[in-house]
C-alpha cells in the first residue's frame, strides 16, 4: 500500500513499534489515533522506559527524568487527545527542588527560587551564583532554539 502525506488514515495498516518509552507509546498513541493497528513490544515488565521506578523494599527510586522540562510539549500532546495533563496526573512544584549529598557528610537543599539558588552557590564558592545565573541563560536560550 502506498501512502502520501496527504493521506492520514492508517485504517487497515499493522504497526509495531519497538520500545514502551514515551516515545514509543506516544507515536504508538498518534498511529492509533489515526487508525493504525498498533502493537507495542517491550523487554522489560513495565512501560515508560527511562521514566520508571526502582522499589527496593520501602525505598522507591525514580529511574528517569526528575525534572518535568517543557511541560507545554505534554500539553500539546494532550491537546491532540482532546484532554490535558490535569486529567491523568497532578503536579507539585517542589521546594526544595532538590538535595546534594558530599562525600564529606555535607549537604545542602537547593531552592525553587533562582534567586536563592544563586546565594547559595556563591556561599559554596565564590562566582558560583554568577555561574550559575550564566548556566540559566544559555539553559533558556538552549531551550528556545529547541
Amino acid at each position: 500500500m502506498t501512502r502520501t502525506l496527504a493521506d492520514t488514515s492508517l485504517a487497515g495498516t499493522s504497526i509495531g513499534i519497538v520500545g514502551a518509552g514515551i516515545g514509543g507509546l506516544s507515536a504508538a498513541a498518534y498511529l492509533a489515533r489515526d487508525g493504525a493497528d498498533v502493537t507495542v513490544y517491550e523487554q522489560r515488565s513495565a512501560v515508560g522506559g527511562v521514566a520508571g521506578t526502582l522499589v527496593d523494599g520501602e525505598f522507591q527510586f525514580d529511574t528517569g527524568p526528575s525534572w518535568y522540562l517543557m511541560p507545554e510539549l505534554f500539553e500539546r500532546f494532550f491537546e491532540h487527545f482532546d484532554s490535558q495533563p490535569t486529567d491523568y496526573y497532578d503536579l507539585e512544584r517542589l521546594d526544595p527542588n532538590y538535595r546534594v549529598y558530599w562525600k564529606d557528610g555535607d549537604s545542602v537543599d537547593v531552592p525553587a527560587d533562582p534567586g536563592a539558588a544563586a546565594e547559595l552557590f556563591e556561599f559554596y564558592e565564590d562566582g558560583g551564583g554568577e555561574a550559575f545565573e550564566r548556566y540559566l541563560d544559555q539553559a533558556e536560550e538552549a531551550y528556545e532554539l529547541g
